[in-house]
């Protein structure tokens, strides 16, 4: 086998140049010389090793009118000689391997070219080879053909030698070409020149314009320093014999911005268009006051370079969508971003949801690597754990061809989810997608002390719930989302001066009673009754797709207020709205429950029992369970009705994550204790499945990098760790003071639960770890009297039940 380095003349500039003219026509997805003006798809460098007699640079176009492709096969030589003398072994080669490339079976008659590229020939023979050959295509048979060059014809002396020389030089055998042979060689044949070789060249000034017509605005001035890169490239890859497309050079750009193919100009402002719009409508401050989470920021940087996979997730209300909304915006600045959210899709393809935002181009492959040229190769997922389960074909879709396609290598994903479990890596992502590199994760949490303090600063109001003394207090308002809600109250007058909230319910009461925010009696109550109709409608689709012809006349009245107060926005102005964030929609749910009194069960299920749901029936077990009679007679209820358990067990599990917990633990503790602990072990259990969170260690391989992607998943979750760690102190807390009436059929789940906390905090000193730490002493200490006892009787007990301490 030839080496492509030799054949590609490694240490010469030429051919890199001529390469680079068609790469540079393929990165502004236009046409080029010799093309007939179809469009520059694939260029290929030194294919003599994979059957192509001209081998130095095969262009295939398509056209943009019916599709139809040509292959343009060509041999480059810095200078030429047209003459068919013994010794010009260069115009010899050329022609032959142009005979020998219509002889391929794959051959286009009438539509693929053969020939040659030079920077220097003789130009009465170079014109009279073109004449020649233009005479050829213009003439249907050979009849119409040849009688030009008969004794009396049109042609010249300069014509009848090309002719000659073509015919007798054509075949190595050195047989002549008979007339058909030679028209059909002829009408095929082209002589390209570009002018290379001299300071002030034109075809580099034309290659360099149309790279400038090629670039985005903000890089136009680097077209020089791009058309040298092209040149580097074309050398490099005369040497490694590579086969160039649009997606394989657009990776190799990296970081350079393209205005984009004229074939998808609509497309990418419709995308452009729907980024712009989502970010108008995110609220990104907190009373006017934006915080830019730097250390979060460059987190999330670091982890998107690491891993293929990143989730930002975190707490309801931390500011996941925020930080990413930092992130989509710096990016739309630069270009075109593919960006979904969970409450913008509707359809159950991506076909179907391509279709319906108005995209041309519904193919995944040509539509992702026209976004990464003129943006960046990432997929951008707002809510990924909120997707419904008849809509993630749409995300699947996508993710499908990031991993099969290899123009698609280099994408990479980064979505927000909230921090209970791990069931999108589980059921549904493609495992592919974690392996490798595993998963990134950045964790959202409370505002630190220094971030606090600077809002502090900017909202006085806030300062003493920001960096005041009652730990409850200060846990609540440093969620940014509960800030906001906070500093628009006090903005507003809607709280009196020393309102200082200890939960979420508390938050929420506040924020009800003045009907979202700020309005007065009787504002307030349409208000109220608008949310709670605006809750009911959007129930099934978790706070979207609200028809607004289908509202009472009453809530198409506040529906503008509502929607000044950004609690609320419309979608399709005048036709349909959704809440602006799925926290106030939850609040919203949760007083539609309330507003059912004892059937708030049916109006679960009149939604169709979503599982999101979930987390509103957890705020109403927490309003519910200052009420000790009611919480217990709420549960006695859900264990009797046909609905699904998970409302069991959000009921059941709620408690423990409100910080007033303990205000109310003896009547927590009756409740379960009641038929033999039954429910205290579903606690146990339930805690353990829905309560942790995948161990990012293991997923993000820093532990375990050469796991398969199942095996990484199973062992993440094994090895997780609390998603909350409040309130599983106080659930561990009051577990082991209870422990001795806890019976023993309990106690390896709760081994479990200790498992889990000692997983993530054993090697930090902490009380809860010490407790766990005692209490398995004490456990180990009464195993060995026990066995110390048992020698001394030379019997076995007389009772199997475990030794308790």
């Amino acid at each position: 086998m030839t080496s492509p380095e030799l054949t590609g003349g490694a240490g010469f500039t030429y051919e890199d140049a001529v390469t680079a003219q068609y790469l540079a026509a393929m990165v502004g997805d236009t046409t080029a010389a010799a093309l007939d003006g179809r469009v520059v798809k694939r260029v290929a460098q030194q294919q003599a090793d994979f059957g192509e007699p001209l081998d130095d640079v095969i262009v295939d176009a398509a056209s943009l009118a019916d599709g139809t492709v040509m292959r343009l096969s060509l041999q480059v030589k810095r200078s030429l000689t047209i003459s068919g003398a013994e010794t010009n072994t260069d115009f010899r080669d050329v022609i032959q391997h142009s005979w020998q490339t219509l002889q391929k079976p794959d051959f286009c008659e009438h539509i693929d070219r053969v020939g040659v590229v030079t920077g220097a020939v003789a130009e009465e023979t170079s014109r009279a080879f073109t004449t020649v050959c233009e005479w050829a295509r213009g003439s249907d048979t050979t009849a119409s053909f040849m009688p030009r060059f008969e004794e009396g014809g049109s042609a010249s002396a300069a014509h009848r030698a090309v002719v000659a020389a073509v015919r007798i030089i054509a075949v190595s055998t050195g047989k002549p070409l008979s007339d058909d042979q030679l028209h059909r060689l002829f009408s095929h044949l082209v002589l390209i020149r570009f002018d290379f070789l001299h300071v002030g060249s034109t075809h580099e000034a034309e290659a360099i314009a149309s790279l400038q017509r090629a670039l985005a605005p903000g890089q136009v001035a680097r077209a020089k320093d791009l058309w040298d890169l092209l040149r580097q490239i074309a050398r490099d890859g005369a040497g490694s014999s590579t086969v160039h497309t649009r997606a394989s050079l657009v990776r190799a750009l990296a970081g350079w911005r393209f205005a984009g193919a004229p074939a998808f100009v609509g497309d990418m402002q419709i995308l452009r268009e729907s980024t712009r719009h989502w970010l108008d409508q995110q609220a990104n401050d907190i009373g006017g006051t934006h915080l830019t989470r730097q250390v979060l920021r460059d987190q999330l940087s670091d982890q998107i370079a690491a891993h293929r996979l990143t989730l930002i997730k975190g707490l309801p209300g931390t500011g996941k969508t925020v930080l990413l909304r930092d992130l989509v915006r710096e990016l739309a600045a630069e270009g075109t971003t593919l960006f979904l959210t969970a409450n913008r899709i509707s359809s159950r393809s991506w076909s179907e949801h391509a279709r319906a935002i108005g995209l041309t181009t519904t193919s995944i492959e040509p539509l992702l690597i026209e976004v990464a040229a003129t943006g960046h190769a990432l997929l951008l997922i707002d809510g990924l754990d909120r997707i419904a389960p008849e809509q993630r074909s749409i995300v699947t879709d996508l993710f499908g061809q990031l991993l099969t396609n290899p123009a698609l290598s280099n994408w990479r994903v980064v979505a927000t989810a909230r921090d209970a479990g791990i069931e999108p890596l589980r059921n549904w992502i493609p495992p592919a997608l974690l392996a490798s590199s595993g998963v990134g994760y950045v964790d959202v949490e409370n505002l630190t002390d220094e971030e606090a303090s600077s809002l502090a600063d900017s909202l006085p109001a806030l300062q003493p719930l920001l960096i005041g003394e009652n730990d409850r207090v200060r846990t609540l308002a440093r969620r940014p989302f509960f800030a906001a809600v906070l500093a628009r109250g006090f903005s507003q007058a809607a709280y009196p001066s020393a309102f200082a909230p200890q939960s979420e319910v508390d938050l929420v009461d506040a924020w009800w009673t003045r009907g979202g925010y700020d309005a007065h009696v009787p504002q307030a109550l349409a208000r109220q009754r608008g949310l709670i109709e605006l809750a009911q409608r959007s129930a099934p689709d978790l706070g979207r797709n609200i028809h607004i012809r289908d509202l009472s006349p009453a809530t198409q009245e506040v529906l503008p207020a509502l929607e000044e107060d950004g609690l609320v926005q419309q979608v399709r102005q005048g036709h349909t709205a959704q809440f602006s964030h799925d926290i106030f929609f939850e609040w919203s749910f949760l007083h539609l429950l309330l507003d059912q009194g004892d059937d708030w069960i049916d109006a679960l299920t009149a939604a169709g029992e979503p599982p999101a749901l979930a987390r509103v029936v957890e705020l109403l077990s927490q309003a519910t369970y200052l009420i000790p009679d009611q919480w217990s007679r709420e549960l006695r209820a859900l264990e009797q009705a046909q609905v699904r358990p998970q409302w069991l067990r959000a009921w059941l599990v709620s408690p423990v994550f409100s910080p007033r917990f303990a205000e109310h633990v003896g009547m927590f503790a009756a409740a379960l204790a009641a038929n033999t602990h039954q429910l205290l072990g579903k606690l146990l259990v339930w805690i353990q499945a829905e309560k942790t969170t995948p161990n990012p260690m293991v997923l993000s391989g820093v532990l375990g990098g050469d796991l398969d992607a199942a095996a990484r998943i199973r062992i993440a979750d094994s090895l997780g760790w609390p998603s909350d760690f409040g309130a599983w102190r106080r659930l561990l807390i009051w577990v082991i003071q209870e422990i001795d009436s806890i019976p023993d059929a309990y106690l390896s789940d709760l081994v479990t639960l200790f498992e889990t906390w000692q997983t993530a905090c054993a090697d930090y000193p902490n009380a809860v770890s010490q407790r766990i730490v005692t209490q398995c002493a004490a456990w180990l200490s009464a195993i060995e009297d026990e066995e110390v006892e048992r020698r001394g009787r030379y019997s076995k007990p007389t009772s199997d039940s475990a030794p308790r301490a």
